[in-house]
């Protein structure tokens, strides 16, 4: 029991409330709503948001399905699999390739992509204490995200964002689906399970030819199932003033 529990949206607090006594205050991205949009979306540039990890080994057993285990390999080359349909769409249409690190160990997860995407020009963005890719995803034209929470993070933001993800077929877990716990289509405006070539080249194709208009359109139909987006975080500040953290409140707002 708590007196409030913080959420992304309301979508999940029906399978929280099984499991916790609280007032549910939906707030989004905490970290994403204290750093303000910097558009620069015009630069001709896809931001590929990496989820590669240095610390699991490519044999480690993720989940066992009835088609038998699934590795961490398994994971690494299907995303692989998408990030060479990606580059191969840079190529096509003139964009500069970003790859947003997530690993701490940044030399070890640049010399991945590096020896994978031989022969392939993209530019590598560590992550750094404290610094989230934020303002990257918020300066490229097109992000790309294979199903890390930056990806909706992205969206919430307003950035172009397409999400190719096939985790949900491939360990089995629903709940991996983009949209979840909503039950969506699994092929969308700007999403994809199957992550075909052929899906993942319409998806960007479309993502690119949008004017800003029509993405605004298309995004804000599935507001409900994304982060809530609360620059300033201000319905954590003001439930926060219900214990009289005016000090706090003020800090971050800021």
């Amino acid at each position: 029991s708590v007196n409030y529990y913080f959420c992304f949206n309301s979508l999940a607090q029906p399978f929280l409330e099984q499991s916790v006594s609280a007032t549910f205050v939906p707030i989004g991205s905490f970290r994403s709503n204290h750093e303000r949009p910097r558009r620069g979306g015009n630069q001709r540039c896809l931001a590929y948001i990496s989820t590669f990890r240095t610390d699991l080994d490519f044999d480690h057993v993720i989940t066992t399905t009835r088609l038998g285990a699934v590795t961490y390999r398994d994971v690494v080359e299907d995303r692989m699999n998408t990030l060479q349909v990606v580059a191969d769409f840079c190529c096509q249409f003139g964009y500069e390739l970003r790859i947003l690190g997530k690993d701490s160990s940044a030399d070890r997860e640049k010399e991945f992509y590096e020896q994978r995407l031989a022969g392939v020009s993209f530019e590598f963005f560590p992550r750094h204490p404290g610094r989230f890719q934020y303002s990257m995803c918020d300066a490229s034209q097109i992000v790309v995200s294979t199903g890390s929470t930056l990806g909706l993070e992205s969206l919430s933001r307003g950035n172009r964002t397409a999400i190719f993800n096939r985790l949900p077929d491939i360990i089995g877990e629903p709940s991996q689906r983009f949209g979840w716990p909503q039950v969506l289509p699994v092929e969308g405006p700007f999403w994809s399970t199957s992550c075909s070539s052929e899906r993942i080249t319409a998806v960007l194709t479309d993502l690119y030819q949008f004017t800003d208009d029509k993405w605004t359109e298309t995004v804000t139909q599935y507001r409900d199932v994304l982060p809530i987006y609360d620059p300033g975080n201000t319905q954590f500040v003001k439930t926060l003033a219900v214990f009289g953290a005016r000090s706090l409140s003020g800090s971050l707002s800021k």
